[in-house]
């Protein structure tokens, strides 16, 4: 683990106030300190990336807001074994917004409990597969 922790440190700080061990790669509507530095507002966070540890990898997670758009909340996985550090990818649309860590820790919740009753079957995927598994927000 410690490893891991060390290589998802290189791509910033850890979130505070998340009971995961992720890092977001864009800042989030209640960052106000980061924020004030990077002269944006709370309605600019409408996407946010983020690498969490999962197990024994990172996984790398991409949540947008649809709040503007006509396209309804819904996550897609894809699976690709031959790139770094896992290669397990979620796509998460959410209706949520701005993005908040609480919006972040609700989807990282589902996410994981997702991916622990489907080990067996990621393990049968073929790379690079993508698979819708639900059109539930679940950054609720």
């Amino acid at each position: 683990m410690k490893n891991i922790l060390s290589i998802l440190k290189e791509y910033g700080d850890l979130l505070e106030d998340v009971s995961f061990n992720a890092v977001a790669r864009h800042p989030l509507a209640d960052e106000f300190e980061l924020l004030e530095k990077l002269n944006m507002t709370p309605d600019d966070c409408s996407s946010c990336d983020v690498l969490w540890v999962f197990e024994d990898g990172i996984v790398f997670t991409s949540f947008f807001s649809t709040i503007d758009t006509i396209k309804k909340s819904h996550v897609i996985y894809r699976f690709d074994e031959e790139a770094r550090n896992g290669g397990q990818h979620f796509s998460v649309a959410t209706m949520q917004f701005p993005l908040r860590k609480i919006h972040i820790e609700n989807g990282l919740k589902y996410l994981s409990k997702w991916l622990k009753d489907e080990k067996n079957n990621i393990r049968k995927m073929k790379p690079p597969e993508f698979v819708k598994i639900t059109t539930e927000d679940i950054c609720l």
